[in-house]
C-alpha cells in the first residue's frame, strides 16, 4: 500500500503489530505515534478525516482501532495504579460475595426467624437471583452508555448496608425487602467490576476474569462457613452490623481506584469499524452460551436449596422429637460447610479455566467440563456426609469452571459493550435461573430428594451438550477483540 510521493505503509503496519503484547509503559508513546501518523496520512491524502477512502482503508481502520482499544483505558489510569485497582476489585468482590452467599447457609435460620414456609423459602432463594439478575444488564448498559464505573462502588455500599442489617427483618415481607435491596447492590457491582477487571490488561483478559471469579468464590466460601457462627453468637444477627463500616470504606476506595478509568474500550465512532456480518453471526452462538449459563446457574441454586432440605430431612429422622428451630440450629454449620465446599470447587474450576483454557479454543472446555462432572451431582445423596463434601467440591468445579470462560467469550463477541456482555452472562443468566428453585421444591413434594438430584445432574450435562451446536469456527475465527490484524501486522 503506497501513499502519494512513493511513501509506504509497511513500516507503519510493523509499528502497529505490537498490539496486545506491547509493554504498558510504551503505550502512551504508541498512542502519540498513532495520532501523529493519522494526522500525517490525512495531510498526504492517503486517508480522509471524514472517512478512509484508500483501497486498504478497512485494514488500516482496524489497525488504528486495535491500538486504541488496548491502550485507551490505561492511558487515563496510569501504570502504577493498575495493580492497586486490580487488588481493590479482588478484595471488594470477596466482600460482596461473602455478604450475598452467606444467605444459603443462613436459610434454615431465616426460615425460623421470619416464619417462612418451604414454598416461600424456595421463592426467597429464587428471588435473590431475580432481583440481581434482571437489573444487572440494565446497570451494565447504563454504565456503558454513561461511560462510568460509579455503579460498582454504589452497589457495594448498598449491598453492605442491606445484608448487614438483615437481622432487623422479622417477617417475610421485610426479609424479602432487605434481601432484594442487597441483591440490587450485587447487580450494580458485578458487571462493572468484571468489565473493569477484564480491561485492565486486555492481553490477559481471560486470566484476570478468572481471578475476579475466583475472588468471588473465595468470598462465597468464607461467608458460607463463617456466617452461621455469627448468627448463632451471643449478639445473633446483630453481629453483622460491625461489617458495615469496612464495607463502606472499601466502596469509597474502589471509586477512587477505578472511577477515573474510561469505561469504554474504544476510540470515537469515527475510527471504529462498522459492524460486520461476522459480528451479527455471533448472536446465535451467544444465545446458546446464555442458555448454557442459565442451566449452570440453575444447578448452583438448586443444589444449595437441596442441601438444606436434605440435611433437615435426615436430622428430623434422627431426632424426631426436635423442633424446627433445633433442627435449623443443628444443620446450619454443616450446611455452611457444604455450601463452602461447593464454592471452593467453583474457585478451583475458575483457576483451572484461567490457566489452561486457551483463547479461541474454548469450545472443548465448555462442552466437556460440565459432562465430566455430572456424576458428582447425581451421587450426592447416595454417599455419607464426609464423602459428600468431596462430591460438592467436584460439582462446584463442573458448575463454575466454564463461567469465566463464558464471560470472556461473550466480551470478545461484543467488544464494544463489555459490561453488557458480562451482565448478560452473569445477571441475565442468573435471573432466569430463579424459577429453578420453586420447580425443585415442587419436585421434592411429589417425587422426593433422589429424583430431583438426578434431574439436576441432567441439567448440568445439558449445559455442555448444547454448545456442541456452536460451530468451532465461531471460537477460532477472527474478532474485533483482535481486530482482524493482517498477517503482516502480527
Amino acid at each position: 500500500m503506497n501513499c502519494r510521493g512513493g511513501r509506504s505503509l509497511h513500516v507503519f503496519e510493523w509499528h502497529l503489530s505490537v498490539d496486545n503484547h506491547t509493554p504498558v509503559a510504551s503505550q502512551p508513546t504508541i498512542i502519540g505515534f498513532v495520532d501523529r501518523t493519522y494526522s500525517g496520512l490525512c495531510q498526504m491524502g492517503c486517508i480522509s478525516r471524514r472517512g478512509f477512502h484508500h483501497p486498504q482503508q478497512h485494514n488500516l481502520r482496524l489497525l488504528f482501532s486495535n491500538m486504541t482499544d488496548v491502550s485507551f483505558p490505561r492511558r487515563r489510569l496510569g501504570l502504577s495504579a493498575v495493580p492497586m485497582a486490580i487488588g481493590l476489585i479482588v478484595v471488594t468482590h470477596i466482600l460482596i460475595d461473602a455478604y450475598s452467599n452467606s444467605i444459603p447457609a443462613l436459610l434454615g435460620l431465616l426460615e425460623v426467624r421470619c416464619g417462612l414456609t418451604a414454598t416461600q423459602s424456595a421463592w426467597f432463594t429464587g428471588f435473590g437471583a431475580l432481583a440481581s439478575g434482571v437489573t444487572q444488564p440494565l446497570f451494565a448498559w447504563l454504565s456503558d452508555r454513561l461511560d462510568t464505573r460509579l455503579f460498582a462502588s454504589w452497589g457495594l455500599a448498598l449491598a453492605t448496608v442491606c445484608f448487614c442489617c438483615l437481622g432487623e427483618a422479622n417477617s417475610p415481607a421485610t426479609l424479602f425487602l432487605m434481601f432484594g435491596g442487597g441483591m440490587l447492590g450485587v447487580a450494580m457491582y458485578h458487571p462493572i467490576a468484571a468489565s473493569a477487571m477484564g480491561q485492565m490488561i486486555p492481553s490477559q483478559r481471560s486470566r484476570l476474569v478468572s481471578l475476579f471469579f475466583v475472588a468471588g468464590m473465595a468470598g462465597s466460601a468464607g461467608g458460607a462457613m463463617v456466617s452461621p457462627y455469627f448468627a448463632q453468637s451471643e449478639a445473633g444477627f446483630g453481629s453483622f452490623r460491625w461489617l458495615i463500616l469496612p464495607g463502606l470504606i472499601l466502596a469509597g476506595l474502589l471509586q477512587l481506584a477505578v472511577g477515573r478509568t474510561s469505561h469504554r474500550a474504544s476510540r470515537p465512532q469515527s475510527i471504529n469499524p462498522a459492524p460486520t456480518a461476522n459480528n451479527r453471526e455471533h448472536w446465535g452462538p451467544l444465545l446458546l452460551l446464555y442458555i448454557s449459563s442459565v442451566l449452570r446457574f440453575s444447578v448452583n441454586l438448586v443444589l444449595f436449596y437441596l442441601f438444606l432440605r436434605w440435611l433437615s430431612h435426615d436430622s428430623s429422622l434422627l431426632h424426631p422429637d426436635w423442633s424446627t428451630k433445633q433442627i435449623s440450629d443443628h444443620v446450619a454449620p454443616t450446611l455452611g460447610f457444604l455450601v463452602a465446599a461447593t464454592q471452593i470447587g467453583m474457585a478451583l474450576g475458575g483457576i483451572g479455566a484461567g490457566l489452561f483454557v486457551t483463547p479461541y479454543r474454548e469450545k472443548f472446555a465448555l462442552v466437556a467440563i460440565p459432562i465430566i462432572f455430572t456424576p458428582s451431582v447425581y451421587l450426592l445423596p447416595r454417599l455419607p456426609l464426609p464423602g459428600t463434601y468431596i462430591l460438592a467440591a467436584l460439582a462446584g468445579i463442573g458448575i463454575a469452571a466454564t463461567m469465566p470462560v463464558s464471560i470472556s467469550v461473550a466480551q470478545r463477541w461484543l467488544p464494544r459493550h463489555p459490561s453488557v456482555a458480562s451482565g448478560f452472562m452473569l445477571g441475565g443468566a442468573w435471573s432466569m435461573s430463579m424459577i429453578s428453585v420453586p420447580i425443585a421444591q415442587w419436585g421434592l413434594e411429589r417425587f422426593g430428594l433422589t429424583p430431583v438430584f438426578a434431574v439436576t445432574a441432567f441439567g448440568m450435562a445439558l449445559s455442555g451438550l448444547l454448545l456442541l451446536a456452536v460451530p468451532t469456527d465461531t471460537f477460532l475465527g477472527q474478532s474485533q477483540d483482535s481486530n482482524s490484524l493482517p498477517s503482516t501486522a502480527r
